[in-house]
């Protein structure tokens, strides 16, 4: 079921203390961590789980945060994972946290949408509205609830000069991402 909640302002400092802990863990290998998603925009109603990237310079560094977050108990999201970054969920914990490249498409997409909508109140509002109507039309289909968000998702990115490459590989990462919940929920 999809579950969207009106923004809480705790969010900020739940972010806060997951980066503290993860920086603890990753200090050497991490070149920053942003909060990223619908969390990290003050107003927008999300779901209640903080998004966060860890960035990393080097495709070693990537593998190397991979295994030692595997030795904190997260666990790998293949299917979210693209070439640029790696994706990992917590078992009992409201957060995802992706680890990504400085340079890829993911980062890209994450921080330039995220700053897009703190920046433009009437989108974020827009974008609001959006998630709503998907969640109300869609509540336990998140590949359409995805699908949906894309189009917009995509439109803020060509305004910030995403490339034709840039916004195909967004999209197949949805799709790869649609797959693999469709092989979740066939495993359940």
């Amino acid at each position: 079921m999809i579950e969207l909640v009106d923004y809480n302002p705790e969010w900020p400092r739940n972010f806060e203390q997951l980066r503290q802990r993860l920086m603890c863990h990753l200090a050497n290998l991490t070149f920053q961590i942003e909060h990223v998603g619908s969390t990290a925009v003050i107003g927008l109603p999300a779901k209640p789980a903080i998004d966060l990237d860890v960035i990393v310079d080097t495709q070693s560094n990537l593998f190397a945060a991979r295994e030692r977050l595997k030795r904190l108990g997260y666990i790998c999201r293949e299917h979210l994972s693209m070439t640029d970054r790696r994706a990992f969920k917590l078992p009992g914990f409201a957060h995802n946290l992706y680890v990504c490249l400085r340079d890829g498409i993911s980062l890209f997409n994450h921080i330039t949408f995220r700053d897009h909508l703190r920046t433009h109140p009437a989108d974020a509002a827009r974008y609001g509205e959006l998630k709503r109507a998907l969640a109300r039309k869609f509540p336990d289909d998140k590949c359409n609830y995805i699908e949906g968000k894309t189009v917009f998702v995509i439109s803020v990115l060509q305004q910030h000069g995403a490339s034709k490459h840039v916004i195909n590989e967004i999209r197949r990462a949805n799709d790869r991402l649609c797959q693999g919940l469709r092989k979740e929920q066939e495993s359940f």
